[in-house]
């Protein structure tokens, strides 16, 4: 669960998980199943950004995106931002569709609580990456 506008507001909303997914469950198709995909993102790639490419992963080797996985990943190269961590993630996506017990079983292991990094750990690591580009400063 992400956090909304309502819990910005209102620091007590209660995002009744339980509730959500029994909704979603019977709105979505029977084959449909949920994955905490921000934990293997943290912990096998350091960065819970990587979900929303894992999620693409996931979705492409299900058979929900009308894309080949070339395409795909020529997206990401051509977007040009931490090109090899989204490539990752979006294996681990497939992986994660195609046989999660192989994903689990990578993590096994790793630190799963790890305590947040020092803030001159997070600023280093973020001056390695790549500038990000405004729209405006897209090439043309």
């Amino acid at each position: 669960m992400i956090p909304t506008a309502d819990f910005i507001l209102n620091r007590d909303f209660n995002f009744q998980s339980p509730k959500v997914n029994i909704v979603l469950q019977n709105a979505l198709t029977r084959d449909s199943s949920f994955f905490d995909f921000t934990k293997p993102a943290e912990v096998l790639l350091g960065d819970s950004i990587a979900t929303n490419m894992m999620m693409m992963g996931y979705a492409y080797q299900k058979g929900l995106l009308p894309l080949t996985a070339k395409a795909i990943e020529q997206a990401i190269e051509v977007n040009g931002v931490s090109i090899k961590m989204n490539m990752q993630a979006f294996q681990l996506g497939r992986l994660a569709a195609a046989d999660p017990a192989r994903l689990a079983a990578m993590m096994k292991g790793q630190d799963e609580t790890a305590p947040p990094k020092a803030l001159g750990a997070i600023v280093a690591r973020r001056n390695r990456r790549p500038p990000q580009r405004a729209p405006d400063q897209l090439p043309e």
